[in-house]
C-alpha cells in the first residue's frame, strides 16, 4: 500500500475527507501566520514581554494566581499552532519562519527571567519558591496533559464555536512559566533544575506540535488533493514530530521510575524506623532517605534507642550499608525553636 493510501486508511485520514471551506482555511492561515504584518508581530512581542515579567514575579512571590494570569496573557501558542499547520500543509518556508520565532521567543523569555531574578535581593534565593520547584521535575503526567491540551487547542483554533475554550488550554499546558523557571533557577545557580524546567517546556512544545498536527489533519485543514500530492512528505513530518515526543518521554519515564523507587525506599525505611522507636514517646519531625544515607530529625522527652540497632535493621532491610544520622531535640514540638535551638543529641554511623 502506498503512503497516501496508508494515511487514508487511518481514522484521521478518513476524517480529513471532510475539507474545511476555503474561507475557513484562509481565516486560520491569517490567524496562525504573521507574514509581514509588523503590527501583529509587535503585539506578539509586547504580550510576550508582559507575560514573562508577570510569570517571573509570580514565581518569585510564589503566587499561583499571578502565574495563571501570565499563562492567559502569553502569546506563544499561536506560532506553535502555526508551525503545526505549516507541518501538515508541507510549507517549508512557513515552518522555518515560525520555528525561528519560537526559538527567539524562548531565548528572550529565559534571558528576561534571568535578568529579573538576578536583580532581586539575594535573600529571596535562600530557598526557591514551590512554584519554581514544581516546574523543574516533569513526569509522564505532564506529557499526557500536553498531548491532550495540544489537541484541544488545535480543535478550538479550527472551530470558532469552541474558541472560548482556548484560555483553558493556555492554563492546562503552561508555556511561559517553565521558561521563566529556567531563567530563575539559572540566576539561582542550579543548572540541573534549569534543565528540568527546560525539559518541561520541550515536553509541552513537542506534544502540542504533534497533537495539533493530527487534529489539523483530522478536521480537514489539509485539502484532500494536497494529501494525495504530498502524502510522503506529510507522513515524514508527522513521524519526526512523533519521534521527538518519544525521545522526550524517555527522561520523563526515567523520572517516574526514580520517583517510584524513592517512594518505596522511603516507605521501607519508615517502617524500620517505626519498629526501632516502638511505642515510645517519639516523634519523627523529618526524615530524608536516599541510596546511601538516612537522616532523621527526632523530637522526644526521652533519649532515643541505640542508633546501632537502627543501622543494623536498615542494613538488613535495604540489603546494604547506609550512613545513619539522627538529630534529637529534647522536648515537644510546641516548645522548640528549630531556628534558634540546638539539638541535645547528634548521633551518626
Amino acid at each position: 500500500m502506498d503512503t497516501t493510501g496508508a494515511i487514508r486508511k487511518t481514522l484521521l485520514g478518513r476524517l480529513a475527507h471532510s475539507d474545511l471551506e476555503p474561507e475557513e482555511r484562509r481565516r486560520l492561515i491569517n490567524t496562525l501566520f504573521y507574514g509581514k504584518d509588523h503590527n501583529r508581530l509587535a503585539r506578539f512581542w509586547i504580550l510576550l514581554l508582559l507575560s514573562v515579567i508577570i510569570a517571573t514575579f509570580g514565581l518569585l512571590t510564589n503566587s499561583t494566581a499571578v502565574v495563571i494570569g501570565a499563562m492567559l496573557l502569553a502569546p506563544l501558542m499561536t506560532p506553535i499552532m502555526g508551525f503545526s499547520a505549516a507541518l501538515v500543509m508541507v510549507w517549508p518556508k512557513r515552518m522555518r519562519t515560525t520555528m525561528l520565532l519560537i526559538i527567539t521567543a524562548i531565548g528572550f523569555s529565559i534571558g528576561l527571567a534571568y535578568l529579573i531574578a538576578a536583580m532581586m535581593p539575594a535573600v529571596l534565593f535562600d530557598t526557591l519558591p514551590d512554584e519554581v520547584i514544581s516546574r523543574t521535575t516533569p513526569g509522564l503526567a505532564d506529557l499526557f496533559i500536553a498531548l491532550a491540551a495540544g489537541g484541544a487547542g488545535a480543535f478550538a483554533t479550527v472551530r470558532e464555536d469552541v474558541s472560548a475554550s482556548l484560555p483553558g488550554v493556555a492554563i492546562a499546558v503552561a508555556l511561559i512559566p517553565p521558561l521563566s523557571s529556567v531563567g530563575v533557577v539559572l540566576a539561582y545557580g542550579s543548572m540541573s533544575l534549569a534543565l528540568g524546567a527546560l525539559l518541561l517546556f520541550l515536553t509541552n512544545l513537542f506534544s502540542i506540535i504533534l497533537m495539533a498536527s493530527l487534529v489539523f489533519l483530522a478536521t480537514g485543514f489539509v485539502p484532500k488533493g494536497r494529501i494525495d500530492e504530498l502524502g510522503r512528505k506529510l507522513l515524514a513530518g508527522l513521524v519526526v514530530a512523533a519521534v521527538a515526543v518519544f525521545l522526550i518521554s524517555i527522561p520523563l519515564f526515567e523520572a517516574v521510575k526514580r520517583a517510584v523507587y524513592e517512594a518505596q525506599l522511603t516507605s521501607s525505611a519508615t517502617e524500620v524506623v517505626d519498629n526501632w522507636l516502638g511505642d515510645g514517646p517519639y516523634r519523627v519531625e523529618n526524615m530524608k532517605v536516599d541510596d546511601h544515607s538516612v537522616n532523621i530529625l527526632l523530637i522526644s522527652l526521652e533519649k532515643p534507642p541505640d542508633i546501632k540497632i537502627l543501622a543494623s535493621a536498615l542494613e538488613a532491610d535495604l540489603g546494604r550499608k547506609v550512613d545513619v544520622d539522627v538529630v534529637w531535640f529534647q522536648g515537644d514540638r510546641q516548645s522548640l525553636d528549630f531556628d534558634q535551638g540546638a539539638p541535645i543529641g547528634l548521633y551518626g554511623i
